[in-house]
């Protein structure tokens, strides 16, 4: 899932209005964004969020994260009952066999650990750059050009 790009004019509680699902607590999240996940099935919702939730259709990404994607995680963050930290994501990314692979060994990407702080707390304009620094890469200094040494 993309994580630093929202979605124009759509804020969670927008989400929750039109899903109709009871949003007692929905005015807290006014602000919200909800992010593009990507360009696949942009229709389907996705949550990233905390491991501190969990119902049968989450599923662990690692020791820190989980994705659910059903209607019951966006209740229960609507009733202030979800996950402490969570992004709301409309649709996601896909590759075809060995394609991120073969693109991560071609330098088209450089990946970075996550965490909670660069995930939950980092505003959208941030993220790259400060992904970049957990790395201790400046984009300053980076070219267009790659290769391999």
């Amino acid at each position: 899932m993309i994580v630093n790009k929202k979605i124009p004019n759509l804020t969670f509680k927008d989400l929750v209005v039109q899903l109709h699902l009871k949003n007692d607590y929905a005015e807290n999240f006014k602000n919200f964004e909800v992010h593009y996940g990507g360009p696949i099935e942009i229709t389907r919702g996705f949550v990233l969020h905390s491991n501190d939730y969990f119902i049968s259709s989450t599923v662990a990404v690692d020791q820190n994260f989980s994705v659910t994607s059903t209607l019951e995680i966006l209740r229960a963050l609507s009733q202030n009952r979800g996950p402490q930290n969570f992004l709301v994501c409309l649709g996601y990314t896909g590759w075809s066999p060995g394609q991120l692979e073969s693109e991560v060994q071609d330098n088209h990407w450089m990946v970075v650990e996550a965490n909670d702080n660069l995930l939950f707390e980092t505003s959208l304009s941030e993220k790259w750059r400060n992904s970049m620094a957990t790395i201790g890469v400046d984009p300053m200094v980076l070219s267009i050009d790659s290769g391999h040494a």
